[in-house]
């Protein structure tokens, strides 16, 4: 995890969306003491209701979704193929962000709408706030 980096505008992003929803992080890794001591040095642990980490052995989107399955989740923010898969166990909407671990035309080719920034994800997320109301 030592390579793993927030997106620039994450913090932003975190502040707003954490005062709207209550956030989850969920993540697979095969070190959960590091991967701890690296979340509190990004220094994010505040945003998230809950964080949770995960075995990446196996099937690792099948993994996370069995440890929030009692959550009330409703959309998964990723930027991975087991983001995708963890929202497709849920049923839930998924944004997937094109600058990480995916390209844009990877998204595409599973017809996915990817957002370049979490700009963007907070945008579309407004949307469909605004829709349900």
């Amino acid at each position: 995890m030592r390579l793993d980096v927030l997106y620039p505008d994450a913090l932003q992003a975190l502040e707003i969306l954490s005062e709207r929803y209550n956030l989850f992080l969920i993540t697979a890794r095969s070190n959960q003491q590091n991967t701890c001591w690296q979340l509190s040095q990004l220094n994010i642990f505040r945003y998230f209701c809950k964080a949770i980490v995960v075995k990446s052995k196996g099937n690792a989107g099948l993994n996370k979704y069995n440890a929030i399955s009692t959550l009330p989740i409703f959309a998964v923010i990723g930027d991975t193929e087991t983001d995708f898969a963890l929202s497709e166990y849920a049923q839930c909407l998924f944004y997937p962000l094109n600058n990480g671990f995916r390209s844009l035309d990877y998204w595409k080719q599973r017809k996915q709408k990817s957002c370049q920034n979490m700009e963007e994800v907070v945008l579309l997320m407004n949307e469909i706030e605004f829709n349900f109301r």
